[in-house]
């Protein structure tokens, strides 16, 4: 279970206006998971992706292992989750970064996460190629956004499954660095 300063952040998260406070709750698992004193590093990245202001970037916060990637999180407002168009966006989005960053990393696989508000969705990239999931099989124009369904981000990070993936994850990387 979560240490109560993480479930805070979620908690005020849900009750503030402000835009951007939905990073302040991954941000604080992710340096639960890779303290200071790790060789871990949570490295946050902004990526704009037009001018239409900060709804319109792609944000993630990338784990590296010294000067390596090994994990990337990307950050979304949970009410975007309900948008086939946005879902497709950050599908893309995601396995783009993936793709840029695996010749980086060390490992022979990259691991990525993809945040909308608590709900998670699970990415592996391997050096052959290999991603997972795979895009869905619909590429006709009248379903082209539906290859990301809602359903795929069905883990939710406060509720024990969401976590023992999340933390699956993090051990995996933290043994392999020990």
């Amino acid at each position: 279970m979560w240490p109560p300063t993480v479930q805070r952040q979620f908690e005020i998260g849900d009750t503030t206006f402000l835009q951007n406070v939905i990073h302040a709750p991954s941000n604080k698992v992710l340096h639960t998971l890779f303290p200071a004193e790790s060789n871990f590093t949570v490295v946050p990245n902004f990526e704009e992706r037009g001018s239409y202001g900060p709804e319109d970037c792609f944000i993630t916060l990338e784990i590296y292992a010294d000067d390596k990637p090994v994990l990337i999180v990307s950050l979304h407002r949970e009410r975007d989750l309900k948008r086939m168009s946005k879902r497709a966006e950050v599908d893309l989005q995601m396995r783009r970064r993936l793709s840029d960053l695996i010749g980086d990393c060390p490992l022979s696989t990259l691991h990525g996460i993809s945040v909308f508000g608590r709900k998670l969705k699970f990415y592996t990239l391997h050096t052959s190629g290999t991603i997972s999931p795979d895009v869905g099989p619909s590429e006709s124009s009248a379903h082209r956004y539906n290859n990301a369904p809602m359903d795929q981000w069905s883990l939710d990070i406060l509720e024990p499954e969401g976590e023992i993936q999340v933390r699956r994850i993090t051990d995996g990387l933290i043994k392999a660095f020990a």
